[in-house]
């Protein structure tokens, strides 16, 4: 007996299921890159720029031991990138060698500051004295080379397959909402966890080797950047979903979207009848609402992205402004449904709204 037709799934269905099930793990794949990123951007900020390192740990710097780890920090970092002002060289064979002439560069300017002119005299020595060998540096090199990439490229690839999830999704609305609320979820674990570690170091440092308070500003010190970024993406993260949730096809949103729509236009008409109208110009920004708003959000994307360091402030600012923006677009736009605008149409026109119509011959 063949099968009943009616039972069978139609084409659609298996595809809508398929690309449903496609945006799902381009989601999740994405959210689960997240705190890998955080930390990687970290790595990469802490072994490339030695600015930033002694900007990071200016507090732990009284210590002459910190200063020296500083100074040891920027050489070994210039080694592992194969910079050529770096006293420290690392051979393809493993070879770690003393460099002479960027030593011999700063003492000769040194002697020269301090008002000898005879330092200038001093010859130039570029030669590398070998010191040790290891077979293991060329894979330090490496694993310095790859911390870098991950570091600069992984929070571009957790965004573009959080966007990809979105896009390919057949409800983006709710697709939006969820990829927002997992990486805000990831988020919340990795801010959770620095918490948890913080109480562990304490529990396992010893006070005869780091007093607790000592403990806690280093912990804080080297976690501080990473929390800070994970919490402003918490944040963000949030905000985007209040956002996705309150912009969607939903039916709460749709009365909440007319509450708005509401109270904008009462204050229209409230500043219209005090001789506040915004006239044409609000008629204008009215047909280009679509693109205002877009304009809003690239804005405050741009900022999120490239502004740095990340924070919650920084992130809460961003969103609270773009926020304001947006509302007050919606009251200086004037549709074009509205009398007043209707009027000043016919009028430009050249036709008197007043006058009665002509009745048709």
């Amino acid at each position: 007996m063949s099968a009943d037709p009616l039972r069978q799934e139609p084409p659609w269905h298996a595809c809508f299921w398929g690309w449903t099930v496609l945006a799902t793990v381009l989601i999740a794949l994405g959210a689960l890159l997240a705190p890998v990123a955080v930390v990687a951007a970290w790595a990469d900020v802490q072994l490339s720029d030695t600015d930033r390192f002694v900007q990071t740990y200016a507090p732990l710097a009284e210590d002459p031991a910190v200063q020296a780890f500083v100074v040891s920090h920027a050489q070994v970092t210039g080694a592992l990138a194969g910079r050529e002002g770096s006293a420290i060289s690392l051979g393809d064979d493993g070879t770690i060698g003393i460099r002479l002439a960027p030593i011999m560069d700063a003492v000769t300017g040194a002697l020269v500051a301090q008002g000898i002119g005879l330092a200038d005299a001093i010859p130039t020595i570029d030669r590398t004295i070998p010191i040790a060998q290891s077979d293991a540096l060329p894979s330090a090199q490496l694993g310095y080379s790859l911390a870098l990439a991950a570091g600069l490229w992984l929070p571009w690839v957790a965004l573009g397959l959080l966007a990809a999830g979105v896009l390919v999704a057949r409800r983006r609305a709710v697709a939006l909402v969820a990829a927002s609320v997992s990486l805000a979820t990831v988020c919340a674990v990795l801010v959770a966890g620095f918490a948890a570690g913080r109480i562990a170091f304490l529990a396992t440092v010893s006070p005869g080797i780091l007093p607790s308070g000592a403990a806690d500003a280093v912990y804080a010190t080297f976690t501080g950047a990473m929390r800070d970024t994970a919490t402003a993406l918490l944040v963000l993260a949030l905000a985007v979903a209040v956002v996705a949730w309150f912009a969607g096809p939903f039916a709460i949103p749709r009365r909440l979207r007319a509450l708005v729509h509401s109270g904008a236009g009462m204050a229209r008409r409230t500043l219209e009848s005090r001789g506040l109208g915004t006239g044409r110009v609000g008629a204008w920004l009215f047909r280009q609402r679509v693109f205002a708003r877009a304009a809003v959000a690239v804005a405050a994307a741009a900022v999120v992205l490239f502004v740095r360091p990340l924070t919650p402030g920084l992130v809460i600012w961003t969103l609270t402004a773009a926020a304001a923006v947006v509302l007050l677009l919606e009251v200086l736009e004037r549709p074009i449904t509205d009398a007043g605008v209707a009027h000043e149409s016919v009028a430009h026109e050249g036709v008197d709204a007043d006058a009665p119509a002509t009745p048709a011959r």
